[in-house]
């Protein structure tokens, strides 16, 4: 699996009341590259993160882990460990301690081509 860097975004205000990044507030669109979340998120997909969004039980994450970066639905075990769950049954349920992984966003919106590809999550 390839890693993504998710690179903060520049301030083009130099103010010194403004601060030289929002990148805790800012979305960012990745496009899905495998079949893990399939037919859900298909490959292709591009996905909309919210980096301040509220993490639920059964939501769409990105995750950093072990150096990369996993789009799974985020499932509670427990007090401090979650299952990365995909949806292809063809790969397999990541179990990690909380404090293992980096919680980059949550998906908020997903687009395609199509009009049908287009949906939105909260």
């Amino acid at each position: 699996m390839k890693s993504i860097p998710i690179t903060p975004v520049s301030d083009t205000h130099a103010n010194a009341d403004t601060p030289a990044t929002c990148a805790s507030t800012a979305l960012v669109a990745l496009q899905v590259l495998d079949a893990s979340m399939a037919p859900e998120f298909a490959a292709g997909h591009v996905v909309v993160i919210d980096r301040t969004g509220r993490l639920n039980d059964n939501s769409y994450v990105l995750v950093e882990v072990d150096d990369q970066l996993v789009l799974r639905r985020w499932i509670s075990v427990g007090t401090d460990e979650v299952d990365l769950v995909p949806l292809n049954s063809n790969w397999e349920t990541l179990r990690y301690s909380k404090r293992d992984l980096t919680v980059q966003g949550v998906v908020v919106q997903r687009s395609g081509r199509r009009r049908a590809d287009r949906k939105r999550y909260r």
